[in-house]
């Protein structure tokens, strides 16, 4: 994994997580992103308080008081793929190809998820990359597109 393009694994990046959010993300998560005011870098933070890391949903658990902080949660990637397969039905799978190694993805949108007759449509390119966390990445951008449509 290259740590200089994923600094805040396990948990998204900032896009990542302001998508979650922007589709009602709200589960519960230890971390969350934080600034000071929209225009200040946001920083990965978590809240400690008599010792234990509190869990909360930072994005609706916040005091109604006009501000000009920006706060929201920070999930970690399994989070927002699990979160989007339970609320959307879409299953994302990242395979690594055999022959070339490379990492690819694809996003299958269960309907009718309970169903007995269900149907899987499928999406994606199966783009390929040496890196896995670049496959997760765009197939959570994609499926984030497909909420979209």
């Amino acid at each position: 994994m290259n740590k200089d393009k994923f600094p805040n694994y396990p948990y998204v990046e900032p896009d990542i997580a302001k998508l979650a959010l922007e589709f009602g993300f709200d589960w519960k998560c230890t971390h969350f992103y934080y600034a000071e005011n929209p225009n200040e870098e946001l920083e990965l933070k978590y809240t400690v308080y008599g010792g234990e890391l509190y869990i909360l949903d930072f994005n609706s658990d916040r005091d109604e008081i006009e501000t000009d902080e920006v706060q929201f949660s920070a999930p970690t990637y399994q989070q927002v793929i699990d979160w989007l397969r339970e609320e959307y039905s879409l299953n994302i799978r990242i395979q690594k190809a055999l022959k070339t190694k490379d990492w690819w993805w694809s996003i299958e949108m269960i309907e009718n998820f309970l169903e007995p007759d269900n149907k899987i449509l499928r999406h994606g390119n199966h783009t390929h990359s040496d890196e896995y966390y670049d496959c997760v990445v765009e197939s959570l951008k994609k499926a984030f597109e497909i909420i979209k449509k």
